[in-house]
């Protein structure tokens, strides 16, 4: 399968190439079992999906036009946890590009704290955040509350000198994602 780059995109790298030569048109090819694979994440996520919603209730397919097995609610969590995922993941990359994803669920302070710990935060911080959360008001918008603020700010101090052995950039990454996930902010 191939996927042409956009026009705007083409225009904006063309001389960019080769000297004295313009890029008149690109595309990636998108290999068949990727393609294959997202086929079937679609089917396994829509399958499990249909097996909650029997589970709940067994006769759901059999019923008349109209009525109801499973409320609309029960409905709807269902579809945001099979379908859509009812968790953020958070992935972290090195320079090897090896990848860890860890879900971590709203509200889920455990799940929290582990991810965290797994990142390289010693117990004395987890304790501190728990702590900051505990006596911060729920965030507005996308901003934390002012001990959280500053519990992120003391993170990224210790991965700049050092301390937190992690990246300045990738230490404001994983703890701002990590804690908008716990939030469940966008």
């Amino acid at each position: 399968m191939i996927s042409r780059w956009p026009g705007d995109l083409v225009a904006k790298v063309a001389n960019k190439y080769y000297e004295g030569y313009t890029l008149m048109a690109a595309h990636m090819e998108i290999p068949r079992n990727a393609v294959v694979g997202v086929l079937d994440a679609v089917r396994n996520k829509a399958l499990q999906f249909a097996l909650e919603i029997e589970q709940q209730a067994p006769t759901a397919g059999e019923v008349s036009p109209g009525t109801k097995p499973v409320p609309d609610e029960r409905v709807a969590q269902i579809f945001n946890t099979y379908i859509m995922g009812g968790a953020q993941n958070v992935a972290l990359g090195n320079r090897a590009a090896v990848q860890h994803a860890q879900q971590i669920q709203a509200g889920n302070a455990d799940a929290l704290k582990r991810f965290l710990r797994d990142q390289g935060v010693e117990t004395a911080d987890l304790a501190e955040l728990e702590t900051a959360i505990a006596r911060d008001p729920a965030p507005k918008g996308e901003r934390f509350g002012k001990r959280v603020s500053a519990w992120v700010g003391k993170m990224v101090s210790k991965a700049a000198s050092g301390v937190w052995d992690v990246g300045t950039k990738a230490a404001v990454e994983v703890v701002t994602t990590a804690l908008k996930a716990y939030y469940d902010l966008p």
